[in-house]
C-alpha cells in the first residue's frame, strides 16, 4: 500500500514539473535595489530588507552591504512591499507598488532611531518610484489597459500602438494585417520587431523576405504586462531592427479565483461604415462568438510537497493551456 502511494506521488509530482517554466532569464523579470542611510546619511550595512510580493504572499530577503546597499534580482513582476529592519532603528516600510516587466525599481530606505516613532511607513501617496537605472524608452501596457480597452479582433498586440512613435504601414490606417510586427515604430521599417513570452522569442524570420513573423499568439486573458521597448535596451536584446515587445503571462496566486468571458460580433450589434450606407451597400454577414474562462490558485500535494507560496497554475482561457509558474 505505502509503494503505491509513493508511485502515485512521484507520477503527480512528475505531471506538475512537466507543467512549469522556472524563472531562468532576466528578460521577462524586473529588480528592486536600494541604499539605507540613518538619519544622518551614513549607510547602515547588516540590515535586514524584506521584499514581499502581495499578490501570492512569497517573500525574499537580503541584507545590506558594507555600502548599505541591497538588491533582488529577477524578480517576477507584481505588487510588491519593502520592509527594512535594523538593530537600534523602526521599521522601514515601503508599502505596496507595481514592479514592471524589465523594470529596475530603487527603493532608498531612511531609518530613525527608535527612540522616535514606532514605524516609518510610506505610502503611494507619496512620489512614484522612478527608474534611475535604465534609459530605456517604451510604454508599459499593464493588466487594467489589457482588461478595460477595447479589442476589436481580440488581438492583444493591437494595444502595441498605444506606445508614442508607433503606426500603422502604409494603407492599414484603419486595419491591422495579420502579423503583430507589422507596425513602424519611430519611422523604422515594419515587421522588424521582436516578440518576446517570458523571456523567449516567438518569432521567426521570413527566408526571402527578411521579416519577423509571429509564431504564437497569446490570449488577452493570458498575459499580465507587456512593455514596448523602443530605444536603449539594454544588450541581452536583439534579433530586432526597431522594437522589443516584452509579454509576461499570468500566474495564479495563493488563492483559487477565476472568470469566464464572452464575445459575440454580428450583425445586430456592428453598425455599417458611413461610405456602405452613402452607397446603399448592406452590411456584410458577420459572425464572431468566443468564449472562455480562467482559473487559477496554489498546487498543493500532501505529505509529498507543499506548494504554497511556490507553485501556481492559471490556464490562460482559450484555448486550455495549463500555465505555472514555480519559484525556486
Amino acid at each position: 500500500m505505502k509503494i503505491r502511494t509513493v508511485l502515485r506521488a512521484c507520477i503527480l509530482s512528475t505531471l506538475v514539473l512537466l507543467l512549469t517554466l522556472p524563472l531562468c532569464a532576466q528578460l521577462y523579470t524586473g529588480s528592486i535595489s536600494g541604499q539605507v542611510t540613518d538619519p544622518s546619511g551614513a549607510v547602515v550595512p547588516q540590515a535586514r530588507v524584506t521584499a514581499l510580493d502581495t499578490d501570492r504572499q512569497y517573500s525574499y530577503t537580503a541584507t545590506t552591504d558594507t555600502s548599505g546597499r541591497y538588491a533582488f534580482r529577477a524578480m517576477p513582476p507584481g505588487h510588491y512591499t519593502v520592509s527594512v529592519e535594523a538593530e537600534g532603528f523602526s521599521q522601514y516600510l515601503r508599502e505596496k507598488f507595481a514592479l514592471d516587466v524589465n523594470s529596475a525599481v530603487t527603493v532608498d530606505a531612511t531609518l530613525r532611531l527608535k527612540a522616535g516613532a514606532q514605524a516609518v511607513v510610506v505610502s503611494d501617496n507619496e512620489a512614484p518610484l522612478l527608474e534611475t537605472e535604465t534609459a530605456a524608452i517604451g510604454q508599459e501596457v499593464d493588466r487594467k489597459l489589457i482588461n478595460d480597452l477595447p479589442l476589436v479582433s481580440r488581438s492583444l498586440f493591437d494595444l502595441v500602438t498605444l506606445a508614442p512613435g508607433v503606426n500603422p504601414p502604409a494603407g492599414q490606417m484603419f486595419t491591422r494585417s495579420n502579423n503583430p510586427t507589422d507596425f513602424h515604430s519611430n519611422g523604422a521599417r515594419n515587421m522588424q520587431s521582436d516578440i518576446l513570452l517570458d523571456g523567449t522569442t516567438i518569432t521567426n524570420t521570413e527566408n526571402n523576405g527578411g521579416n519577423n513573423q509571429i509564431q504564437y499568439t497569446p490570449t488577452p486573458e493570458a498575459v499580465e504586462e507587456f512593455n514596448v521597448q523602443q530605444g536603449n535596451f539594454s544588450a541581452e536584446y536583439g534579433f530586432t531592427g526597431s522594437t522589443v515587445i516584452n509579454v509576461v503571462t499570468r500566474s495564479g496566486t495563493n488563492q483559487f479565483h477565476g472568470d469566464a468571458f464572452g464575445f459575440i460580433q454580428n450583425r445586430a450589434l456592428d453598425a455599417n461604415s458611413f461610405f456602405n450606407n452613402q452607397a446603399g451597400t448592406p452590411l456584410p454577414s458577420v459572425h464572431w462568438n468566443d468564449f472562455g474562462f480562467t482559473f487559477g490558485g496554489p498546487v498543493w500535494i500532501p505529505k509529498v510537497y507543499k506548494g504554497k507560496d511556490k507553485t501556481f497554475f492559471l490556464p490562460p482561457g482559450t484555448p486550455f493551456m495549463p500555465r505555472a509558474w514555480v519559484r525556486k
